[in-house]
């Protein structure tokens, strides 16, 4: 066959012809990237257990890179929308008898869309051109699909920074191109059209390439952070292997888990440690990989309204936290998040062993001063023990603690009077007689373990609520001598909103944030089954929406927030008016105002779908606020 002719043919030459080295191109090397990828298809063969996996090479042109991993064993789908390449490639296939087949194809949203399920895509140098003719936020989208659907993506990335036609519709940045998914850059190779080089980059939303080997994404952890251009992503993978991703860090966030790696050393004969396996870094991201021990997360139970023993687990946390201070480290984030129980001894330890420190302050209101002092990690395993046994979830999601103990009212209701009394004892300690040993001292004195202790699931928590209502103003009752013109407090004809309304300032200055608090998580617990699975809009741009946002946690729930003015959108979603609204693209509107959701129910009076009013639920279940006490 004469390959001279149809390589003639071909408008230019981008690759070497494989078998073929009197015609090798001496514009690029395409060996450096084949070799860079060789380990990724050799991992991924092991991984599945057989060398036929299925390959799809976008922009295939003279197709040595589909002929190269047919060599491996792949079967491979060559596509081009170069009638010349494919002839030539139709030409290569037929003289090495190897197992790919080739297609023109024009690469499109249809073409992508109808594709079926490829094991690896090969996306060289061609995203760009996709994104010219057409526009980045259709060429990302389309990028998102094949990497959705198919296993995973090894692709050359052209720069905003080559001086070519194409850069205009290029990101700034070359990771702008990824959504949900893992992604690392394997390598940076030069090429014939300018002297800037291009990254060669993994990606796959089910496999994570690091070490020199493919793990299987399980799931992705809750404690994803997504902040400007930073990215700590968690995942867990076969075996209880831990990987922690971090991308665009900082550089005083990139000792965060260099520093992780040698705590962990330190501490390495404590029980529940985990075991480091890999850690790696380049000049954008780290990855660090921990066999872990196997656990159920806290702050997930508690979100999934699950009975907790919480004396057992506030014990066991203590124990851990002694230890850590006699060798001079805090953990300064003791956070529900970072507990997690074994199962199978119902034993709770901690994670996060990057938050450890030889400073004794939380990292998160690190400096902050409180009272004429510094909160240490002694407030806040305190704090934790408030917040949990008060169901003050708020708190969890805002992580930020509040003034503790305000009161001891919650702690009568919900976990006796010695934990109340634990807690008063705890705020009577000069800060230089604080210790974790001094703190399990004062907790040993005023719990029993032998007591059962009354845990409370979902369904329980809420009558619970409505009972701290109404044991707040018995308790008031009693301060009616102390508190002069409090005739009224007649509790037969007393209910919520005369309360609110009419109790004098002082009273309201000493109940005012636990009865915020049981406001908020009233709301939230309404609100939350009125739009459970259910594609929604907030109506309000206010601080109102602010609070509701915090609530609900995952913004991705929001399509859209409704609104005249979207001057000040901190929010991160968008604000549109109503008037320019496309209301079909959601189920429901959630009326996120207190004092004018009346009107905006009526300027809604047209919309056929789903109005939640959480406020009007409320009423309708004889549970009232008025303009002060609200969320």
């Amino acid at each position: 066959m004469n390959i001279e002719y149809y390589l003639s043919q071909i408008p230019e030459q981008y690759q070497d012809i494989y078998n073929h080295p009197e015609y090798d191109n001496n514009k690029r090397n395409c060996n450096e990237r084949l070799i860079a990828i060789s380990g990724i298809i050799k991992a991924y063969q092991s991984l599945v257990g057989k060398k036929n996996i299925k390959v799809l090479d976008l922009g295939c042109a003279q197709g040595f890179f589909s002929f190269s991993l047919a060599e491996m064993g792949c079967e491979v789908t060559g596509v081009d929308f170069c009638e010349e390449n494919i002839r030539l490639c139709n030409v290569l296939q037929l003289e090495n008898g190897l197992n790919c087949v080739f297609e023109k194809r024009c690469i499109n949203e249809d073409y992508i869309n109808g594709l079926e399920r490829y094991d690896i895509v090969l996306l060289f140098s061609v995203i760009h051109h996709i994104a010219y003719s057409s526009c980045f936020e259709k060429a990302r989208k389309m990028l998102d699909t094949i990497i959705r659907k198919n296993g995973m993506v090894l692709m050359e990335i052209a720069l905003k920074e080559e001086p070519l036609y194409w850069n205009m519709a290029l990101p700034s940045k070359y990771d702008e191109w990824f959504g949900e998914c893992f992604y690392r850059k394997l390598g940076r190779y030069h090429t014939h059209l300018s002297s800037i080089e291009r990254p060669l980059v993994y990606a796959s939303d089910k496999y994570i390439w690091i070490n020199n080997s493919l793990y299987v994404i399980q799931y992705e952890l809750k404690q994803r952070q997504i902040k400007n251009d930073t990215r700590k992503r968690y995942y867990l993978s076969d075996e209880n292997l831990l990987i922690k991703w971090f991308f665009n860090v900082e550089q005083k966030q990139r000792i965060e888990l260099k520093k992780e790696s040698e705590i962990i050393k330190q501490i390495a004969d404590l029980e529940y440690v985990p075991q480091m396996l890999f850690y790696e870094e380049d000049d954008e991201s780290q990855i660090e990989g921990l066999r872990i021990h196997k656990g159920e997360n806290l702050y997930e139970m508690i979100c999934e309204g699950r009975t907790i023993d919480y004396m057992r687990i506030f014990g066991d946390i203590i124990a851990e936290l002694i230890i850590l201070e006699e060798r001079k480290l805090f953990h300064q984030d003791i956070r529900a998040w970072n507990i997690c129980i074994d199962t199978s001894k119902g034993k709770a330890f901690l994670i996060d062993y990057g938050s450890l420190s030889s400073v004794n302050e939380d990292v998160n209101i690190c400096g902050f001063i409180r009272n004429n002092r510094k909160v240490t990690t002694y407030d806040t395993y305190v704090s934790l023990i408030y917040d949990c046994v008060c169901g003050n979830y708020g708190v969890f999601e805002q992580g930020l603690h509040q003034d503790f103990i305000p009161s001891t009212y919650f702690f009568y209701n919900s976990i006796g009077e010695r934990c109340a009394s634990f807690l008063q004892e705890y705020q009577l300690l000069e800060e230089d007689q604080k210790s974790f040993k001094t703190i399990k001292g004062l907790y040993d004195k005023y719990t029993d373990s032998k007591t059962p202790k009354p845990s409370y699931g979902k369904e329980e928590r809420i009558d619970l609520l409505e009972k701290q209502f109404e044991g707040l103003i018995l308790d008031l009752k009693t301060k009616e001598d102390e508190y002069n013109g409090l005739a009224y407090l007649n509790h037969e004809c007393m209910n919520r909103i005369e309360f609110l309304e009419k109790i004098e300032l002082k009273i309201r200055r000493e109940y005012g944030t636990e009865i915020k608090k049981l406001n908020r998580e009233l709301y939230r617990r309404y609100m939350l089954d009125a739009i459970e699975g259910k594609s929604i809009a907030l109506y309000g741009a206010g601080k109102h929406t602010i609070e509701v946002l915090g609530i609900i946690g995952d913004k991705t729930k929001v399509k859209f927030i409704i609104a005249e003015n979207n001057k000040e959108n901190i929010t991160g979603i968008p604000i549109i008016k109503l008037s320019n609204c496309d209301l079909t693209e959601i189920d429901a509107i959630l009326i996120s105002s207190f004092r004018f959701r009346e009107e905006m129910k009526n300027e809604l009076i047209e919309y056929k779908g789903t109005i939640v009013d959480v406020y009007e639920m409320l009423s309708n279940n004889g549970i009232e606020f008025n303009k002060e006490f609200y969320i």
